[in-house]
């Protein structure tokens, strides 16, 4: 399990990592400190659990829990904040615990239980579903929906998401986007491309028994070891 504990406080996360690894010692533990640090974790690695304060310098957990419901396959909330007052907002949020400070072992523990049940189920649909990805711009974020995206690019060390339109640099991996979007309807067909099967306007021969493919904006090359994975995807 990778969690994510984000809290203005020093000695809150420093306690609470502590009673996490009390029960859990082999799950890895990130750490931030306002809306940005957090972000920039959850846009650039895999999370499956974050623990959330709601009250953040010059910032709500809020905006950040907003931000997670709208990510494909997002990870669990659990808010651990001492205001008692934002509960409802918090489960209206999809989070899974609201948990007081101070904290406690015991609750600390029943947390984890079912944040043990919660991972054991299969979540049915999830992929299927609409789902819109959080982009960074400066101090804005931008909720790109998954349905305009027709490639991912790995380009000179950045990762750029392509619409009909325009292209937005993301922080995110090649590599995360290929894990998240597997089954669904998009597929690698060089190391360096991601394409939506269904942005796919022309399919033209290239050289050595690969393949060019036209989109809107943007030409996508199908390298060698992908030609076999990318013809049997399309059935010829």
């Amino acid at each position: 399990m990778h969690l994510l504990l984000v809290d203005d406080e020093p000695l809150a996360r420093d306690e609470l990592q502590y009673l996490i690894h009390n029960q859990r010692k082999d799950w890895q533990i990130e750490e931030a400190a306002s809306v940005e640090e957090a972000l920039t974790v959850l846009l650039s690695q895999k999370i499956d659990l974050v623990f959330l304060d709601v009250q953040l310098v010059g910032e709500t957990g809020l905006k950040i829990a907003d931000v997670i419901r709208q990510m494909p396959n997002p990870p669990l909330v659990v808010f651990a904040t001492a205001y008692q007052e934002y509960a409802l907002d918090a489960f209206n949020l999809d989070a899974v615990d609201y948990i007081m400070k101070p904290f406690e072992e015991d609750r600390i523990e029943q947390c984890i239980q079912k944040i043990d049940q919660l991972a054991k189920r299969p979540q049915a649909g999830s992929k299927a579903s609409p789902k819109r990805f959080p982009i960074q711009e400066g101090e804005a974020i931008v909720l790109l929906d998954q349905a305009d995206i027709q490639a991912i690019v790995a380009e000179a060390g950045n990762t750029l998401l392509y619409t009909s339109s325009q292209s937005y640099n993301s922080s995110e991996t090649l590599k995360s986007f290929a894990e998240k979007l597997a089954d669904q309807d998009f597929l690698q067909v060089h190391r360096s491309y991601i394409v939506r099967l269904s942005a796919i306007k022309r399919i033209e021969p290239y050289f050595n028994q690969t393949y060019m493919l036209s989109l809107d904006q943007l030409k996508v090359p199908v390298s060698r070891s992908y030609t076999k994975i990318f013809r049997d995807k399309l059935g010829f």
